[in-house]
């Protein structure tokens, strides 16, 4: 176990995991999936990580999520069979759909209302389902070279939020762009869009940097909107802010970047100096869901021990109960003299390719902490976090693991 501000942080090997909320029924601390012989497997840990509950599903399971709908634990499968939703005892779904959601092809996430809402990555469409299972809307989404990222419920305003990038050529030469945008819960209006300039912007200079808007979380406590992205250099349209761009009719001409109380740099590793050529950038925003304005946007990054800067990705956030943010990241080469370090009695060794990190901070981004976790390629698919629980799913490089802490 890691302790972190107040944080109890676990870590589990498999593929896909959940930490329920706390106050949940049937004591639910721990929901989490994994594969095995052939069929999916759901396991509920109670609050000693004692297996509770093991529902055994025909196809491999490659996402779950859970919320509290009603007083009442719901829990949103997804897998090789599409997307199911369950009570907190699991076993016989509610409602269910066949969607081609095997691998990574899906992307899905349920609100406290019980909205689903399911981004088809391979087939380019974006499905809104209500509580009952009924869909409220279907529309195409990934046309004319955009690339379908994730998708999040609002149930507070009733949104459904997807986010992608396209690519754009100004001055002829290729640069991805973010974009964001708000739906309906039957997806027929455009509430508010962040990011999505037109492609016709010459982005002010020739030299802007790739950038992704990857992935999102809407959290019930505080009802906000997290998202991480990606950007290949400091020069990112993510130093705007999207609604003076929406103001601008779409257009970064004439623009400032935003000020220091909305970009903050708290220390070296929210600072882009020092960080030559194509790296991968992490950016973290928090949004206010109901018009998209972005509250607060951040960079991360990794520093060697010369202090230059090195890249990081995230790869997925998740909020917990009390209002802290963590992003499960992988970065290059952040163990120093790597071969002749030992940490819990096991041996870190030779580079592998990629180092997983933890990123825990509180919502306002003002503190943060790295947990670096070893012998692994990288971070895996998710982190979700309760008030006592992190877990992160891991790839490993090893015939054998270490939690370190």
């Amino acid at each position: 176990m890691l302790y972190l501000q107040a944080c109890y942080y676990v870590v589990l090997m498999g593929v896909v995991v959940f930490a329920g909320p706390g106050s949940a029924p049937l004591n639910l601390q721990v929901l989490m999936s994994t594969y095995l012989g052939g069929a999916g497997f759901v396991l509920m840990l109670d609050s000693d990580r004692k297996p509770r509950i093991i529902y055994r599903h025909g196809d491999s399971i490659t996402a779950i999520q859970a919320r509290t709908v009603s007083d009442q634990t719901v829990v949103l499968l997804q897998g090789d069979f599409g997307v199911s939703v369950h009570k907190g005892s699991i076993g016989t779904p509610i409602w269910e759909h066949a969607l081609k959601c095997g691998g990574q092809n899906c992307t899905s996430d349920i609100g406290s209302d019980g909205q689903v809402a399911v981004l088809d990555i391979n087939g380019k469409m974006l499905h809104s389902y209500d509580s009952t299972g009924r869909e409220t809307g279907h529309i195409a989404v990934g046309v004319s070279g955009h690339n379908p990222q994730d998708v999040a419920v609002d149930p507070v305003n009733k949104h459904i939020v997807y986010a992608m990038f396209f690519q754009s050529r100004p001055h002829h030469i290729p640069v991805q762009v973010p974009c964001i945008i708000a739906y309906s819960y039957d997806l027929q209006t455009n509430i508010w869009t962040d990011y999505c300039v037109s492609a016709n912007e010459d982005f002010v200079t020739d030299n802007m940097a790739d950038s992704r808007a990857q992935h999102l979380y809407y959290d019930d406590v505080e009802n906000k909107l997290y998202m991480s992205g990606y950007t290949d250099g400091g020069n990112s349209i993510f130093r705007y802010d999207p609604l003076v761009i929406r103001n601008n009719n779409n257009s970064l001409q004439g623009l400032s970047i935003m000020p220091d109380p909305q970009k903050p740099h708290y220390d070296k590793y929210t600072d882009t100096w020092g960080i030559h050529g194509a790296h991968s950038i992490n950016f973290l925003a928090r949004i206010n869901p109901k018009d998209g304005a972005v509250e607060e946007g951040e960079f991360f990054i990794t520093r060697l021990g010369n202090n230059n800067g090195n890249s990081i990705s995230g790869i997925d956030i998740t909020v917990g109960a009390n209002g802290q943010v963590f992003v499960a990241q992988s970065c290059t080469s952040s163990i120093e003299n790597r071969d002749n370090i030992t940490i819990n009695g096991q041996h870190v060794g030779a580079y592998g390719g990629g180092d997983a990190v933890l990123l825990g901070m509180c919502s306002e981004h003002s503190e943060s902490d790295y947990i670096t976790i070893n012998q692994i390629s990288e971070t895996g698919r998710a982190t979700t976090t309760s008030d006592q629980f992190v877990l992160v799913v891991l790839q490993v490089a090893a015939t054998s693991s270490s939690i370190v802490g």
